[in-house]
């Protein structure tokens, strides 16, 4: 496994003054976490998916367009 960069490593670049040094072992630290939060996430969905629960997006009814609607519509604008 890869050698992991923390947020000491940095401080540590930094204070070298290192700045090519230092914005690698950043993109690496930040990548780690993306990617850490991204398998979550994924995690998260898929065990929602398969448990049978919703997210926070409920089913709404939708509002379906009848022909008394359009008489009426058309006869409010006729007028």
């Amino acid at each position: 496994m890869e050698n992991e960069v923390s947020v000491q490593d940095l401080i540590s670049l930094s204070y070298e003054q290192k700045p090519i040094e230092f914005q690698q072992a950043f993109n690496d630290l930040l990548s780690n976490r993306i990617a850490d939060a991204v398998s979550a996430r994924k995690v998260e969905i898929a065990s929602s998916l398969y448990s049978g629960e919703t997210d926070e997006y409920d089913d709404e009814e939708e509002e379906t367009v009848t022909d008394t609607d359009i008489t009426d519509q058309e006869e409010n604008t006729d007028g």
